[in-house]
């Protein structure tokens, strides 16, 4: 709707769903492709794309599915069934004297993926700019997963006598300072441009 709003829907529905599965054997935990047998999902996606202010942008983006899995993983039976849910936004500020900012989060909820149960978690982003050198220069500081709260935490179920808890804790906070530089006559470079646009309406 005039590139403000967009709304979608979608329904999946598979069988011999594969995925990797965990069984217990002989005292070993082998890991391998498994056919799960029957899934299913239902998807909302909503994008909005507002500009509360002249000098402020909003992207948003949220998803929310339902999501079952049944079947058979060697000796174990599944049958789970969640709700879903992911999260997007990207704030983008212009600020006087050449100054500019984005602030950007996204959040997963609670997930299912055949034998898998993931936990929550979110991560934010953070930048901050600035023009320089009559605007052929800029200087951008910036922060990734500024909080380190992107960790990934999952459960496998339906495996024989056993409760299994997974953490992977990855080195994904980053914090970086860059400098760019434009070199080139940006006059030349308008003009041709002109002259180019020119020649494709002629031929």
């Amino acid at each position: 709707y005039q590139q403000l709003l967009n709304v979608s829907i979608s329904y999946n529905r598979g069988k011999n769903f594969l995925t990797q599965a965990i069984e217990l054997l002989d005292g070993q935990y082998i890991s391998r492709p498994q056919n799960l047998g029957k899934a299913q999902m239902i998807l909302l996606a909503v994008g909005l794309n507002p500009k509360p202010l002249k000098s402020w942008s909003l992207n948003a983006n949220f998803q929310t599915a339902q999501i079952g899995f049944a079947g058979n993983v060697y000796t174990e039976n599944i049958d789970k069934q969640v709700l879903a849910y992911k999260i997007n936004l990207t704030n983008q500020f212009t600020l006087p004297k050449g100054w500019s900012a984005e602030l950007a989060g996204n959040m997963t909820s609670r997930d299912f993926n055949g034998q898998n149960i993931v936990d929550p978690r979110y991560r934010v982003f953070f930048g901050l700019q600035k023009k320089v050198l009559k605007d052929k220069g800029r200087i951008k500081l910036s922060a990734e997963d500024l909080f380190r709260t992107w960790v990934f935490r999952e459960e496998a179920v339906a495996i024989r006598q056993t409760e299994q808890l997974r953490v992977n804790r990855s080195d994904t906070q980053r914090i970086g300072l860059a400098f760019t530089y434009r070199f080139g006559n940006e006059k030349w470079g308008r003009k041709r441009k002109h002259q180019d646009n020119a020649a494709d309406e002629e031929a």
